[in-house]
């Protein structure tokens, strides 16, 4: 079947469902398509979930500093109680989404949209022209290219775990790695987070993140710098990872490997090329008006393009600019010369303006 529409949105996380409302309050016809389920990684799979844990973290965190100040007793986390709570919380977010686009007049399309053309994409059958394209795709980890990679859980799972394993090495020393380590911690298993280079956590100011490596070895993570992963292989016990510089290397076991080593653009399966929208290695290539510098139908929001920090704020900022350029013509620039930034770690750092 093919529809026409003024506005077509891939992606219904916080970007894309953003310029979805907005376009549909202005009266523009609007359909939005999801390959996965409705909502986006924050809601799902991200910040929200994420937020949960860390909150657990904390409070064991903070129970374990007034030991002898006024506080005794101890207190631990129940994990499967507590990835129930994500569960009851995130469980309804993809069916309350959809209704409500419904609701607003917004057509929803569920499968893999791919480009058609210039101004038209496919998706489950359906072919679908639109004035405006906008792509919100967000990221996903980053393929990485060593023996084993297969074997690692990916961020988007860890929220699911029914159990937690007693053993985790962390891939990665990103902001990833750091909070599910320290959630790991916590909650009695041994985190291990291997680096490839010698810093970690390489977006914040080197002396607060020193001060977080401290307190993250006090609380019994093991931090391994200069140590590239190599290989991952089953065994009778579990993992056995090995890491590190030729002639250096180093085997560590674990019951699970996490995928913290970056996330980039998830644009695959897009057909971009079809779509004449030209891309680069960080993603989808875009002027300061987020509109695709190959393709002026299309405009890109969030993680999907080349612009943006990978952070669920500053994709909602992504989503305004967007839905400004395209009901008034391109009078919006994007600026990121101020976006804060946190690590939800026990202490938490943040980050905001020029670092030294």
């Amino acid at each position: 079947m093919e529809r026409e529409y003024d506005v077509i949105v891939i992606g219904t996380g916080v970007a894309g469902s953003d310029v979805a409302w907005h376009c549909r309050d202005a009266g523009m016809k609007v359909a939005i398509i999801d390959s996965r389920d409705y909502g986006g990684t924050c809601a799902l799979r991200g910040c929200v979930p994420k937020k949960i844990l860390a909150g657990a973290a904390g409070a064991v965190a903070r129970v374990h500093d007034l030991q002898g100040n006024g506080v005794s007793g101890d207190v631990s986390i129940d994990w499967p109680a507590l990835v129930a709570s994500v569960r009851s919380l995130t469980g309804s977010i993809p069916q309350r989404k959809e209704d409500g686009f419904r609701r607003a007049g917004i057509d929803t399309y569920h499968g893999v949209a791919r480009f058609a053309g210039p101004d038209r994409v496919t998706v489950s059958g359906d072919t679908l022209t639109g004035r405006y394209i906008v792509i919100a795709t967000g990221a996903h980890p980053r393929p990485l290219d060593v023996p084993g990679a297969d074997l690692m859980t990916s961020s988007d799972d860890f929220f699911s775990l029914e159990a937690l394993p007693e053993r985790i090495v962390f891939a990665g020393g990103g902001y990833i790695s750091f909070e599910f380590a320290h959630v790991a911690a916590r909650a009695g298993s041994s985190a291990t987070i291997l680096q490839r280079s010698g810093r970690v956590l390489k977006e914040f100011d080197p002396d607060i993140v020193d001060r977080l490596v401290l307190a993250s070895k006090e609380i019994g993570i093991d931090i391994r710098l200069n140590m590239p992963l190599l290989s991952i292989e089953r065994d009778a016990a579990g993992l056995r990872v090995r890491a590190g510089k030729e002639g250096e290397e180093k085997t560590f076991h674990a019951d699970m490997v996490i995928h913290g080593a970056g996330r980039v653009s998830a644009i695959e399966a897009l057909d971009l090329a079809r779509g004449e929208v030209a891309t680069d290695r960080r993603g989808i290539a875009v002027d300061d008006h987020l509109q695709s510098i190959s393709n002026p139908r299309v405009y890109v929001a969030g993680d999907a393009n080349t612009k943006s920090p990978q952070l669920t704020p500053v994709a909602v900022m992504d989503a305004h600019i967007v839905v400004d350029n395209i009901l008034h013509g391109n009078t919006r620039v994007a600026d990121y010369s101020l976006v804060p930034s946190i690590t939800f770690t026990n202490p938490p750092i943040a980050s905001v303006g020029l670092t030294e």
